[in-house]
């Protein structure tokens, strides 16, 4: 999997690549710790991650 940051002018980054075990992958994007910007959760068969946006 790979995270394309918005660079704030409608064009996305190079792709960071984040490594996941395998198998089955969740995907989730929500505002996890209420400070009013999307993050993101992945999870698959034995790990889950949670990325917060910190972005302005």
């Amino acid at each position: 999997m790979a995270v394309l940051l918005n660079d704030g002018a409608g064009r996305f980054g190079a792709a960071t690549p984040w490594p996941t075990q395998g198998g089955q992958l969740i995907l989730e994007a929500a505002d996890f710790n209420g400070d009013s910007r999307p993050d993101l959760v992945v999870g698959d068969n034995s790990d889950t991650s949670l990325l917060l946006n910190t972005s302005g």
